[in-house]
């Protein structure tokens, strides 16, 4: 057995994961091999770290419910996937019972981004010939990855957007991780863009209004656009209509507007 499957067993004694076999056999050879013991000891430090991680909250039932379908909506519309196409089934390694609930989700985690991520190049690969759109549709996947990811994040924060007159109907919330650029904007139902018009996202702070990026809506379902910054500390975020290209100085008249 070379170093690299001895490695492999010091994860899943750490994490209790290991058979009776399998744990003798990792035990064994530590004693004699300073490098496998010190990564031992090393794992043992971090799930120690990790066992005082922050009590998880659990995102909004309406802000899984958005990102879901979504993420469904986009999967209808590509095309079925060829015959022979590899799919993804799963994790195959059973977890032990004194797994630690943060491990189970960086587990769940990785899984999705390998199946989203296996998706986006395999739409790309397939429609960039063909589909002028396979840019865009990538984007959005990236962006749903995103949210979901920030959503399960122990640090994240929310804050939900009023509709305005223009956008009645339609509802918004904001899910961002302070201190990071990780931050996200999942509306529903918002009115389709009119012709020569896109929607803008701004935030505000104690210098003024900031201008970021730009989207558009074909008005249904549901719409998850990155901000791309930092929104900790920030007094409030919104989305106006502004013509083709976005506005750069004063913003043009309000859809959806909440403190942050």
């Amino acid at each position: 057995m070379d170093h690299r499957a001895y490695r492999e067993l010091a994860a899943g004694d750490a994490m209790g994961d290991l058979s009776r076999v399998e744990r003798l056999r990792f035990r064994v050879h530590a004693l004699r091999c300073k490098p496998c013991a010190a990564l031992r000891r090393d794992l043992d430090d971090t799930t120690a770290t990790l066992s005082l991680a922050p009590v998880q909250r659990r995102a909004p039932a309406a802000l899984w419910e958005a990102i879901l379908r979504s993420i469904a909506a986009d999967r209808r519309s590509a095309a079925p996937p060829e015959p022979g196409a590899v799919t993804i089934r799963g994790v195959t390694r059973r977890l032990g019972a004194g797994t630690f609930a943060v491990a189970a989700i960086v587990a769940v985690l990785a899984v999705a981004v390998v199946g989203l991520g296996l998706r986006t190049v395999e739409l790309s690969d397939r429609l960039a010939t063909a589909d002028a759109n396979a840019g865009a549709l990538a984007a959005r996947i990236a962006a749903q990855q995103g949210a979901m990811a920030v959503a399960l994040d122990p640090r994240h924060a929310t804050a939900s957007l009023d509709a305005l007159p223009p956008a009645a109907g339609s509802s918004a919330t904001v899910v961002y991780t302070p201190g990071s650029s990780a931050a996200y904007l999942v509306a529903q139902h918002l009115p389709a863009t009119p012709a020569d018009r896109v929607y803008q996202l701004w935030y505000a702070d104690g210098a003024g209004v900031h201008p970021l990026a730009t989207f558009t809506s074909d008005g249904s379902g549901v719409i998850v656009v990155p901000f791309g910054t930092d929104l900790a500390g920030k007094k409030a975020a919104m989305v106006t209509l502004e013509p083709t290209g976005g506005a750069t100085g004063a913003p043009g008249p309000q859809m959806l507007f909440g403190p942050l």
